[in-house]
């Protein structure tokens, strides 16, 4: 369920929403401590335990990513029969689940920095997504985890009305989750917002840009070749 970031937001005039008890404080102080001791442990446990096995399976993974973006384009250069478009078009798909799911969120949340790889990195790993490394750790990594499921707070909870209405705290029905929708419904940013979000769209539009030209410059010494 989620926790309405205050008492005053409990309702928005039309719909009252139900304010969570937050767990925490059913707990003294010593068995929060003593969950923090556990999870300490926990994460000296894992990192004690991290090695090749692991370096091997994300540069594995990386690896194949690749391969199935390169293998799935030049399928598609005979995408005109039915066959070869449906394995070009599953190829690709599988290829940007990796790159943002598997590889991108992971690496962008500091999973392989224990690593010290000059690229795989949350400093400077980038990736072809909707949104740039930069503004995806800020709304996740700190927005998201930081506030998670508080309304008002956690964008993750659904950037709105593309998937919960954050306003009344429901879930909305699955013809409303549209992009389309999102795109011509939602209400203008409020001023102390649009600055931040001038900025995040130049960073967005820039790598949009680079990603484009650069992905076209990869891929076009294999058209000359066939």
């Amino acid at each position: 369920m989620a926790i309405a970031a205050s008492e005053q937001g409990s309702t928005n005039g039309r719909v009252a929403i139900d304010i969570a008890e937050n767990p925490l404080h059913r707990l003294s102080d010593e068995q929060i401590e003593a969950i923090g001791r556990e999870l300490d442990e926990l994460h000296e446990q894992i990192k004690a335990d991290l090695g090749n096995r692991d370096s091997t399976y994300i540069r594995s993974v990386i690896a194949m990513q690749r391969r199935l973006a390169l293998l799935g384009r030049a399928t598609l250069l005979a995408s005109r029969w039915r066959a070869p478009w449906a394995l070009g078009t599953a190829m690709l798909s599988l290829a940007k689940i990796l790159e943002n799911m598997e590889i991108g969120h992971n690496v962008l949340h500091g999973q392989w920095d224990w690593m010290n790889d000059p690229v795989i990195n949350s400093s400077n790993w980038d990736w072809d997504t909707a949104s740039t490394a930069e503004a995806w750790k800020h709304s996740h990594n700190y927005i998201h985890h930081t506030y998670t499921n508080i309304l008002g707070k956690d964008k993750d909870l659904g950037y709105e009305i593309m998937r919960i209405d954050a306003r009344g705290g429901r879930v909305e029905p699955p013809v409303s989750r549209t992009p389309v929708r999102a795109c011509a419904c939602r209400p203008p940013p409020p001023r102390s917002r649009r600055g931040v979000l001038r900025t995040e769209q130049w960073l967005f539009s820039s790598q949009h840009a680079r990603w484009r030209l650069g992905g076209w410059g990869r891929f076009r010494p294999s058209l000359s070749t066939n």
